[in-house]
């Protein structure tokens, strides 16, 4: 107990402590999300976890300093403030898809991590960066995530085409038709008919070159890209 009273006081021991706890839940939470190609990685949330955890130390610093009697008043800012930094993760894609939005939540989780770290609550932030790891890996692997396996192929084809060999091939691939979009794109240099947008969920999305590549050998097919 008085290890734990130590790092729960106010002293160099406990700062130390404090901010290379928050470099390391960053580094986990950062690493983890970098393996699933989110564009906020490593170096992003370890620099949010500490920035936060050293703000909510700052303002225990200046209650003990100056007698300051809100010391969460900067925290306060910085749960409002890093909204900037995950917004700039959203992106909304000409197909009006969002995407970031676990990058963000990610990143304003990393920011509470760190102000409950600076705050001394380590019990709290332990657990809840556990939780985030534990969850995120569970959900993508029972694929309870619908949206992220899904893909949309833009498709520039004639009147040659067979709808039933189109479908067919898509099966092979462990694939099923979401939806089919006609004419939401044009104007390709391709001896192209008609075209169309079609949103494919995939069972296993190491699949999906090979299944470009059968669709650009289906019949009646002339132009295929990825959306």
């Amino acid at each position: 107990m008085k290890v734990i009273d130590i790092l729960q006081n106010y002293n160099l021991y406990s700062v130390m402590f404090r901010l290379f706890s928050s470099l390391i839940i960053g580094v986990i939470i950062g690493y983890d999300r970098s393996k699933k190609g989110s564009p906020a990685g490593v170096k992003t949330h370890s620099l949010v976890c500490i920035g936060a955890s050293l703000v909510m130390l700052t303002g225990e610093f200046c209650n003990i300093k100056y007698g300051q009697s809100d010391i969460t008043r900067m925290a306060a800012q910085v749960i409002s403030g890093i909204g900037f930094l995950g917004a700039g993760t959203i992106l909304v894609t000409g197909k009006n898809q969002i995407k970031g939005l676990t990058s963000a939540a990610g990143i304003w989780f990393s920011a509470c991590v760190g102000i409950a770290i600076g705050a001394g609550f380590y019990v709290g932030a332990f657990v809840a960066a556990l939780m985030e790891v534990v969850i995120m890996n569970l959900f993508t692997k029972l694929k309870i995530d619908d949206a992220s396996d899904t893909i949309k192929f833009n498709l520039g084809y004639n009147n040659h085409l067979n709808l039933g060999e189109l479908i067919k091939v898509i099966k092979e691939s462990n694939a099923e038709v979401i939806c089919v979009d006609h004419d939401l794109f044009s104007g390709f240099d391709v001896d192209a008919n008609k075209y169309a947008v079609i949103t494919i969920q995939m069972e296993d999305k190491d699949k999906t070159n090979q299944l470009f590549n059968d669709l650009t050998k289906a019949k009646g097919i002339i132009y295929v890209s990825v959306v």
